[in-house]
């Protein structure tokens, strides 16, 4: 029997890694035992999560040479290596015994082979997955006591500190860059790529020791709460102990600023000062599905900006090039690194290197236009054939729409009618004189509002 070995550990560290030289050590004297084994292939996943399967490289080359039949059966300790999610461990094995593949999970004794295997494995496999359930929560109390604490998180790599002994000491040179920036943003007169020029045309470096600079960086100065003495936490979070990705908290009232114990760079009045600034510049708009997205306001959208690419390798952001007499807007687009570092002309004229800046001019919408048509009038193929083609395309999306659309609406519709159910028998439990009609108007309010 032709045999498939797969193992995971879930941290990189030294200890799991000796522990996974163990493990393939402990399978080889294993399948010594069974004389029809034959190891075939070795699989490894090293400092991987078990919740997701799509994260786990090895685990799908693995899926793919079981389509392959390159293997009749694979072995794993356990069912918490093979996967802590019940529906990735029953779907995959289910479709391993498609394809004529059974998995053993040797400290478990369950081969799926058996009758009772996927019984057997579902209690295991849950077991496992509530096991990633704890698992989370404990870091979550962990982290809870780490904010109690003041802990900081991170390398500790910030501009205008070093970190030393778990905390941060002011670097004197950093420091004074970093209250120049808030202090020229603060006045509200200068914008991002000024104070970039006069960050370049003075010499100051950056946290790397280098004198790089973009409105990027300085963004991410001005947004930083710990230069007002704060440790700020929950800027992201993960959306589940299942897929484990991590979501940035576009709403910044839900960010947690703990008074830290170091000395700050800047004032908290200033720090306000300037998050005001950037909060007039810059509005967040919610897309279809609900999420938040924050845009300037200056930001316009055309076809050109996702498809333009320079060749110092930045994309291209359209501005408004000039307006016609009769009122029409017409665009230009220039790279994107450029509008983000100094100028040539102030690279020049203060004798800096004009390698800082892409050197590549902005072109007029209209430019674009034209060689566009130019290249489609070369391209030989069936205008009226691809017009059909696109047409399918189109009348193909629009039913599947309404189709999301008709599931969606009924979806809702059932939805509202299980609330007006259960309002219905808030109202009989009131007129029994189970609850009082204070209760009814509390737990009314808050079905009205789901209904809504």
């Amino acid at each position: 029997m032709r045999v498939a070995v797969y193992a995971r550990v879930s941290t990189e560290h030294e200890a799991q890694i000796n522990a996974l030289e163990n493990q393939l050590e402990w399978y080889k004297i294993e399948c010594s035992r069974h004389s029809d084994w034959e190891i075939v292939e070795v699989y490894v996943d090293q400092g991987i999560t078990g919740t997701q399967a799509q994260k786990r490289p090895e685990f799908l080359r693995m899926m793919e040479d079981a389509q392959k039949g390159k293997f009749d059966l694979i072995i794993t300790r356990e069912v918490s290596r093979f996967a802590r999610n019940t529906v990735d461990t029953l779907s995959y094995t289910r479709e391993l015994k498609a394809r004529g593949v059974d998995v053993f999970f040797i400290n478990d004794g369950i081969n799926t082979a058996t009758n009772d295997g996927e019984l057997r494995l579902t209690i295991m496999s849950s077991m496992a997955q509530d096991e990633s359930r704890k698992i989370s929560e404990r870091v979550k109390a962990g982290q809870k006591i780490s904010r109690e604490k003041h802990v900081l998180y991170g390398s500790g790599n910030i501009l205008g500190y070093r970190r030393e002994n778990g905390t941060y000491v002011p670097d004197p040179d950093q420091a004074e860059t970093v209250r120049l920036i808030f202090q020229m943003y603060s006045t509200g007169e200068n914008g991002l790529v000024k104070i970039v020029n006069e960050l370049y045309r003075l010499g100051r470096l950056d946290a790397g020791g280098h004198v790089s600079w973009d409105a990027s960086k300085v963004s991410r100065v001005l947004h930083n709460a710990t230069y007002k003495g704060c440790i700020c936490y929950n800027k992201s979070h993960s959306d589940g102990y299942l897929t484990q990705k991590r979501v940035k908290n576009l709403d910044e009232s839900s960010y947690i600023y703990v008074k830290g114990d170091f000395e700050p760079l800047v004032s908290e009045e200033m720090w306000d000062r300037c998050q005001q600034i950037l909060a007039s510049k810059s509005a967040q708009v919610i897309d279809e599905s609900g999420k938040k997205h924050k845009y300037m306001r200056n930001t316009p959208k055309s076809v050109w900006t996702a498809k333009l690419r320079c060749s110092c390798g930045a994309g291209f952001i359209q501005f408004k090039w000039r307006v016609n007499r009769d009122g029409a807007v017409v665009h230009g687009f220039q790279c994107y690194r450029r509008t983000r570092r100094p100028s040539i002309s102030y690279l020049q004229e203060h004798g800096l290197d004009l390698g800082i800046s892409c050197q590549i001019k902005a072109i007029c919408e209209w430019k674009l236009d034209l060689m566009a048509a130019k290249v489609f009038e070369h391209l030989t193929f069936d205008k009226g054939k691809t017009v059909k083609e696109v047409y399918k395309i189109l009348n193909r999306c629009m039913a599947e729409e309404k189709t999301v659309r008709i599931s969606r609406k009924a979806m809702l519709e059932s939805s509202i009618a299980r609330q007006r159910e259960r309002l219905d028998k808030y109202i009989d439990l009131c007129a029994d004189g189970i609850i009082t009609k204070q209760e009814l108007a509390e737990r009314r309010k808050g079905l009205d509002a789901q209904i809504a």
